[in-house]
Order: structure tokens, then C-alpha cells, then sequence
């Protein structure tokens, strides 16, 4: 899947029914996730292709990319991030979403960030519905990492006991 079906695909398909490929951190320093006392901490996560690791939207939200396109951005991260926990968990353990912090590539005079990172919000809610519900955080920046991407999240999910 290229980066233009991804953006394709969300744009046709509701959030909680796109497959998004698994991601490999193997041989790698970092991991995807760590469990702690029933709390699992996902790494940040940015809207990237997991078959290349480049970025599928890139630039910052009120220059290069839509307020529409960030949203979608954020969508796809937080369907990263399910997929690192199902295959690590399975989406049935998951308790709740408890935290959310993003950052969000913007620029200069762009201040909705919240309208952009609804999208994240969004997927949580239509996947968990009030488990879904999380208290967030959210930062502008003037970039981010490989290449420039648009948005990075980090997540506290907590695991059924």
C-alpha cells in the first residue's frame, strides 16, 4: 500500500475498518511499547508508512498540509497504534485509553490544534467508545522527525486486569 492509497483509503473508509501493516522493531534500540503495573505506554507514533518508515503526510498543518489532512494524519496514528497493541494484546484486553499527548507540526498562525488532533480522538472514541475517552495533550512544533512528518502521538492505554 502506497502513500496515496493510504490517504485514498481513509478518506473512502470509516477509521475503525482500514487494516494497517504491522511495524517491526526488531534490531532496533527503541520498542514499541512498554507494560507497567496494568498501564501500557506506546512510543510515539507518527503518521509513516510502517513498509518504508517515510512519512505519508509530511509539512506542517496550515502550509503544506490541510487542517483536513492533519486530521486524517492523526486518524492514522491512532490506527498505528491499535495495531501495535492488537498484535501485542489483542484490541479486547484494552481497558481504556487513559492519556494522549501529540505533538503537531504547524505553522506559524495555525492554531487549531485540537480540530487536527480530534481525529486521533475521534478513531479512539468510534473503536472504545466512553473507554475511548482520553485526557490529552497536544504542542505545536516547527518539525518533526523522518522527514518532516506532520504529527507524533504517544498513548497510556490500561489493560483489563
Amino acid at each position: 500500500m502506497g502513500k496515496l492509497d493510504i490517504k485514498k483509503k481513509l478518506i473512502e473508509l470509516p477509521a475503525n475498518e482500514i487494516e494497517i501493516p504491522y511495524i517491526d522493531y526488531t534490531g532496533r534500540a527503541l520498542i514499541g511499547l512498554r507494560e507497567s503495573n496494568g498501564l501500557v505506554y506506546v512510543s510515539g507514533t507518527g503518521c509513516e508508512d510502517p513498509t518504508d518508515g517515510h512519512g505519508v503526510w509530511t509539512g506542517a498543518v496550515g502550509r503544506e498540509v490541510s487542517l483536513e489532512e492533519g486530521y486524517k494524519a492523526a486518524q492514522w496514528c491512532a490506527l498505528l497504534q491499535l495495531n501495535i497493541m492488537r498484535n501485542q494484546y489483542g484490541l479486547d484486553r484494552i481497558d481504556s485509553v487513559v492519556r494522549a499527548f501529540a505533538l503537531i507540526q504547524v505553522a506559524d498562525d495555525f492554531y487549531d490544534l485540537d480540530k487536527v488532533f480530534d481525529g486521533y480522538s475521534d478513531v479512539m472514541y468510534s473503536v472504545f467508545r466512553d473507554r475511548g475517552r482520553h485526557v490529552r495533550t497536544i504542542m505545536g512544533t516547527r518539525n518533526l522527525p523522518n522527514h518532516l512528518i506532520t504529527i507524533e502521538v504517544e498513548t497510556i492505554f490500561k489493560l483489563k486486569d
